[in-house]
């Protein structure tokens, strides 16, 4: 395991670039467990498509945090990928591994329309924690848009902790104030328990379908084994605008096996009788 501490790293020029931009890194990979803690950036953060405030892409390199006060990101186009438009926009990284502990403040609009947009990260491959948005995030021909993190996947067992968004945000299908889809994928034949605490959305959001506060849709990709989703003190105040799918808490939850979906009122009782427990839940408004 590495860990970059980075003290007083400030950008306040502009940057311009094609793909993989960032206002500190544009690209990073180590073999696993390397972390960039307490990193800045500010200035204008240009390019066509993978562009964060901080890192373009980051591969096994997590964020802990991290500031990007005053950071502009402009996204141009997208490319294309199995037919599918992409873009990677994110507040502090396009692509990246893990976040805890970072603070978005800054707009981000992309109209190009590919997918993958966060306040955070656009596209995570790990959990985030402890972290909020507090930037509107426009982005209305784009899928998987959140006020944190626009594709969040991962497999296993693991905590999503402490995120909050209060700034408005707007996208396609699969939009959210916290996370736009969680993806939780596994291949083993082992069961399963993602456990969410503390998740709130302030802000507005709109799209299309799979639209909510927290998760726009919740994916549970287990053909092979059982997930349980503890979700406890999900809370949104937001006014939900959408046309299909739409929910307070979460647009849709599926499951390709046995999943459920648990929400408790709060976490000194997730011992006890859930509020809602149910499989292949689909909220709709």
């Amino acid at each position: 395991s590495v860990i970059f501490k980075a003290t007083e790293y400030v950008n306040t020029g502009n940057i311009t670039g094609d793909y993989n931009v960032g206002g500190l890194i544009g690209y990073a990979y180590t073999d696993g467990g390397s972390t960039i803690s307490g990193a800045s950036g500010s200035g204008t953060i240009t390019a066509k498509y993978k562009v964060g405030g901080l890192a373009g892409w980051l591969e096994n390199v997590s964020l802990n945090n991290c500031t990007n006060e005053g950071v502009k990101v402009i996204a141009t186009e997208y490319f294309t990928e199995n037919t599918v438009k992409q873009g990677y926009i994110g507040g502090f990284v396009g692509r990246g591994h893990g976040v805890s502990g970072c603070v978005n403040n800054s707009n981000i609009t992309y109209t190009a329309g590919g997918q993958y947009v966060g306040g955070i990260a656009g596209y995570l491959a790990n959990p985030i924690n402890n972290s909020s948005n507090n930037g509107e995030i426009i982005a209305t021909s784009s899928n998987y848009v959140g006020g944190l993190v626009g594709f969040l996947s991962c497999g296993g067992s693991y905590s999503l902790s402490n995120l909050k968004n209060t700034g408005k945000v707007s996208g396609n299908n699969y939009v959210a104030g916290v996370i736009g889809e969680l993806n939780n994928k596994s291949n083993e034949y082992t069961d399963y328990v993602v456990t969410s605490d503390k998740v709130t959305n302030e802000g507005s959001i709109e799209g299309v379908e799979d639209v909510a506060g927290i998760m726009g849709r919740v994916y549970a990709n287990n053909s092979k084994n059982s997930v349980i989703f503890k979700a406890t003190e999900y809370v949104n105040t937001g006014n939900i605008t959408g046309d299909n799918k739409v929910g307070g808490l979460i647009g849709e939850f599926y499951s390709d096996g046995s999943s459920t979906l648990k929400i408790y009122q709060d976490s000194s009782n997730m011992a006890d009788t859930p509020i809602s427990a149910q499989t292949n839940l689909s909220i709709t408004q």
